[in-house]
């Protein structure tokens, strides 16, 4: 997958870099690169006289995976990659104070480690985007809001992968990853009625990870637009 103007290279030489996300963390972020960190790199390289930048595949790894070529999905980001102090709805639930003095403290030190303490940071990341989700969820409940309508909007856009990527991601976490060819026959095979059992059953989770990739996008559009650079996606 790419996302490039490619029409800004009809002509002349160009320079860039391709790096992966991971590597280019800022002080403010939790141990590692995150979506809104792209325009201070682009930025930089703008400076040195570069006009675009490649980025290794940033699409959700596999359970227990760190490289960035093994991702369960063609079109999912990986949540790993979310500014999750960027997020209203992770304020509203009382940012870093609700995630408790131990992982306040781990999320410290994987900001001090010389590599990506993928462990922790994925730990503390899920904690906090469930905490973000609840208070959504919340605030959803009690009135209609201008975040609820966009992430509506993005759900039935994005309908035709995230239908399906969100179930297998719920149904996954609830057999704590066991690999998909031992589940049930029933849903292993894709049976509609036990599809829709499921469906219907963890709607909850199903919804969650809705939000985690409605928020991915979200940031990723906001960089993007932000950047002074052009930009691509490796796949």
């Amino acid at each position: 997958m790419a996302d490039v103007d490619s029409g800004r290279f009809a002509q002349g030489r160009h320079a860039g870099v391709i790096v992966p996300l991971f590597s280019i963390p800022s002080r403010r972020s939790w141990g590692i690169g995150e979506i809104p960190d792209l325009p201070h790199l682009a930025a930089w390289l703008s400076s040195a006289g570069f006009d675009f930048v490649q980025l290794l595949p940033i699409n959700e790894m596999e359970r227990g995976q760190n490289s960035p070529y093994s991702a369960l999905s063609a079109m999912a980001l990986d949540p790993l990659y979310i500014a999750i102090e960027d997020l209203p709805d992770f304020a509203a639930a009382g940012g870093l104070a609700a995630l408790g003095p131990a992982m306040s403290a781990a999320i410290d030190e994987a900001r001090r480690a010389a590599g990506v303490q993928y462990s922790t940071i994925r730990e503390a990341k899920a904690r906090a985007l469930r905490l973000a989700f609840s208070a959504f969820e919340d605030a959803r409940g009690r009135d209609a809001s201008v975040r609820a309508d966009a992430f509506g909007a993005f759900v039935e856009r994005e309908h035709w992968w995230l239908a399906d990527y969100a179930l297998f991601r719920a149904l996954d976490e609830e057999r704590q990853g066991r690999y998909w060819r031992d589940w049930e026959e029933q849903l292993r095979d894709r049976h509609p009625v036990a599809l829709a059992a499921a469906r219907e059953r963890l709607a909850p989770d199903v919804r969650y990870f809705q939000y985690c990739q409605w928020i991915a996008d979200t940031q990723w559009r906001r960089a993007r637009a932000r950047l002074p650079v052009s930009i691509a996606r490796s796949a």
